[in-house]
This record gives structure tokens, C-alpha cells and sequence, in this order.
């Protein structure tokens, strides 16, 4: 470590000496062919060289790009989701986000650490926010998490005047799990199992929801006749 220090330094130095002799030489032309250049120019230029140079090293050293630090994990999820026949990639707007689509929707596993990755399939439901049957959504989503691996969660999204709907699942990996390919295709499918719970839950809801409100208003008609 103490070596590529001393190098990195001796290069600095050497970059240094060659500029300012750069400096020195473009400073004494100036002086020759421009009757106004003076030595407080030089002086100045010669400095302006030097605060260059030093803020290029700083905005270098701490603006270095570091290495991203759990690639055997993602590594390993991308060859997985390969061997079950999905096509995955890097986000290129995070790092620890692999894509990939899986029966014709749109999933992501974001790599936690070494060992924890978290499945998600965002997005593949939502309802307006004015909806009168959202509360019965949001128990739907409640009903079918109690008896679920993969959990139904959803977000509120204002600009948009919605609620969306997604599922997730947090699990412990690692490549000596045995058939991995097959615990992911079990996972994916609770997904769809889940999916398909909640829009069921949801529309026994609503249409419970229709049954009593006939009921009500027989009841009322009756009370008046």
C-alpha cells in the first residue's frame, strides 16, 4: 500500500516539475514578444499553474468513483436468473439493481450485502386515489400478506394522484444453496400467486360491498311502503 503511495507521489512530482519548467518557458516568451509582460504576470501565472494543478489532484482524489462492493453476490443473481431464462443487466442508475422480465412483467432484485438480495415487481397494479373502493384494496393487500412468503406492499404517489401496488421478498443467498434456479422460479411464481390473490381478494370485496348496499336500500324501500 505504503509502494503505490510513493509511486502516485513521484508521479505528481514529476507532472509538477514538467509544468512549471512549461510555465517558465511559456512565462520568459511572454516577456520577450509582449512588452507589457512583467514579472508580477509571471508571478501570477506561475501561481495560477499551481492552484490548477493541486485542485485537479483533490477533485480526483475525492471524487474517485468507488469500486462497487458486492459484485460476487450480483454476479451470481445474474447467472441464476440466466439459467431460468431471463435476459438480466446492471441499472445503470444503481448499481445493486439487476432488471430482468419474467412472464412478460417487469421485476428487479436489489443486492442488499453479501448475502441478502431483495425481489421486487413494482408497478403492476395501482388505483386512483379518489376511488371509493381503495379502502378494500388496501385490505386485500392486508388479507392475502397473512398468509404469504412474498409481501403485497403500496405507495402513494401525489403527482400522479395514485396508489400503486408491489410485491416484495427479502431472502438469504449464497452459491452453495442448492438448485437455485429452482428457488427462484418458486419465488417469481409466489409472486403471481400473490398478484392474483389480492385482484381476487379485492374484487370479492367490492362485490360484497354491492350485495349489502341492495340490501340496504330493500330494506329501506320496505320500511316506506
Amino acid at each position: 500500500m505504503g509502494n503505490n503511495d510513493d509511486d502516485q507521489f513521484d508521479t505528481y512530482a514529476y507532472i509538477w516539475r514538467r509544468l512549471w519548467w512549461i510555465g517558465c518557458i511559456i512565462s520568459a516568451v511572454l516577456s520577450i514578444v509582449w512588452n507589457a509582460w512583467t514579472t508580477i504576470h509571471t508571478i501570477i501565472f506561475l501561481l495560477g499553474i499551481s492552484i490548477i494543478y493541486v485542485l485537479s489532484i483533490f477533485i480526483k482524489k475525492y471524487n474517485k468513483r468507488k469500486p462497487y462492493p458486492y459484485k460476487e453476490m450480483r454476479n451470481l443473481v445474474i447467472e441464476t436468473l440466466k439459467q431460468i431464462g431471463c435476459q438480466a443487466e446492471i441499472d445503470k442508475e444503481n448499481e445493486s439493481h439487476v432488471i430482468f422480465m419474467y412472464q412478460g412483467e417487469n421485476f428487479f432484485i436489489s443486492i442488499e450485502n453479501e448475502t441478502m438480495v431483495t425481489f421486487y415487481n413494482t408497478w403492476w397494479g395501482s388505483i386512483d386515489l379518489n376511488d371509493p373502493n381503495i379502502d378494500n384494496l388496501k385490505e386485500a393487500i392486508n388479507l392475502t400478506n397473512l398468509g404469504n412468503l412474498s409481501k403485497v406492499v403500496y405507495s402513494i404517489y401525489q403527482e400522479d394522484n395514485r396508489l400503486a401496488v408491489h410485491t416484495m421478498y427479502r431472502a438469504f443467498l449464497k452459491k452453495e444453496i442448492p438448485a437455485l434456479p429452482d428457488l427462484f422460479k418458486a419465488i417469481l411464481a409466489n409472486f403471481f400467486e400473490a398478484q392474483k390473490e389480492v385482484k381476487g381478494r379485492f374484487n370479492q370485496l367490492n362485490n360484497d360491498e354491492r350485495i349489502e348496499e341492495r340490501k340496504e336500500r330493500v330494506k329501506v324501500k320496505g320500511f316506506g311502503t
